[in-house]
């Protein structure tokens, strides 16, 4: 037998063991994320049924008091009455979780997220919702239920956000804004332009477009749509968006991260379109030193 064997058999059983742990816990997460999901579709309906078989004996949920308000705690009993008298109502409540931090370690899961609720379409408050969630005979049960609630500086929409920070960044550079400009991207933003020489830092960027930015106007980009797409805990963004520019129709992408201080853009990677019809003439003029005769 070759003497690097069982080396090979423990490198073959490790990795196998860190696949199936790997699913495992996506699988977990799945699971806890459909509970969740689950809870605020049985609240709007005022299932107290579905409440008694997915809460533990011992849940409360317990709302945060601000500025030295005490907290409030229902107990497991009192809450399912609350679920109760909403059923037959003509309620519509639409508790909206806005991103999702799944954490999940053996029979504990801990989901948090950012939240706005409505009622028959009207605004009632926002917050943080915690969930702590416990695996009992197979399967996930709620231990307790933490929010914060109020009235102002909600994130309702962080696409509405980072729309309207895109939208202002490129209002910043047409009216030679270096501030609002630049203090758009994070420490470590990269610009990547046109020409296959431009790749900057913001930094770089900073010190490229000063001639520019000495203007009324460093250059005029003016979006005609953006996609947006976030992560699941909603602590990152990306998208692509076309731009009406002194070059034509461009098309841009990049990423975005959430910081203490709001969003910020990591990544901005801008180019020329050019219809396909006419690239033939394109790589003529370019050369295109990899193009195969």
């Amino acid at each position: 037998m070759n003497k690097n064997t069982p080396f090979t058999y423990f490198l073959i059983i490790a990795f196998s063991t860190g696949v199936l742990n790997l699913a495992a816990q996506k699988n977990n997460q799945a699971e806890v994320k459909a509970k969740v999901d689950s809870f605020f579709v049985a609240m709007s309906a005022g299932d107290s049924s579905w409440m008694d078989q997915n809460l533990l004996p011992d849940a409360a949920l317990i709302t945060i008091g601000q500025d030295g308000e005490k907290n409030e705690t229902l107990n497991r009993k009192a809450f399912i009455k609350v679920i109760a008298s909403f059923n037959g109502k003509k309620l519509k409540i639409d508790e909206r979780l806005l991103n999702y931090n799944i954490r999940v370690d053996a029979n504990l899961a801990v989901v948090e997220s950012d939240y706005s609720i409505y009622v028959n379409d009207h605004f009632v408050h926002c917050g943080l919702d915690v969930f702590c969630l416990n695996n009992t005979a197979g399967r996930w049960r709620i231990l307790s239920i933490y929010d914060t609630r109020r009235k102002e500086a909600c994130n309702i929409d962080p696409v509405t956000d980072i729309n309207t920070l895109m939208d202002n960044w490129h209002k910043a550079a047409a009216t030679a804004n270096e501030d609002v400009f630049f203090g758009s991207m994070s420490k470590d933003g990269i610009y990547i332009g046109t020409d296959a020489t431009e790749r900057w830092t913001r930094e770089e960027l900073r010190g490229w477009s000063k001639k520019y930015f000495d203007k009324d106007t460093a250059w005029d980009f003016k979006p005609i749509e953006r996609k947006v797409y976030l992560s699941d805990d909603g602590q990152y963004a990306w998208f692509n968006e076309t731009l009406n520019t002194w070059m034509g129709v461009c098309r841009a992408s990049g990423t975005l991260s959430k910081e203490s201080d709001g969003w910020k853009i990591n990544q901005y990677h801008l180019s020329v379109t050019i219809d396909n019809d006419k690239i033939n003439g394109f790589i003529d003029l370019v050369g295109a030193p990899g193009r195969k005769k």
